[in-house]
């Protein structure tokens, strides 16, 4: 297997991958988790407002781990991520 080089444009690349689709995943589980709270609140008029943050905060860590497993996965144009096996010698 030939390794290439980490250059400043496949890093970049990559970074991109990973900041926009954390991003747009983001607001839309906080979207999602907000609404669903809002529901229950009138709902029941139980305080949801201080759910919010940290249920929004274990659903973004969910989403941002799935993001890194989509970055390693992807082929990208000239490239691709490869975790390998080190020699253990």
């Amino acid at each position: 297997m030939k390794e290439l080089p980490a250059t400043w444009g496949r890093v970049v690349s990559v970074w991109w991958l990973i900041v926009w689709r954390t991003a747009l995943g983001g607001m839309v589980i906080l979207a999602i988790i907000g609404g669903v709270l809002l529901l229950i609140y009138n709902a029941t008029r139980i305080e949801t407002v201080y759910l919010l943050s940290p249920v929004a905060w274990v659903g973004w860590i969910a989403w941002h781990i799935a993001v890194i497993r989509m970055a390693v996965m992807k082929d990208y144009k000239d490239f691709r991520i490869a975790l390998v096996v080190k020699n253990s010698n």
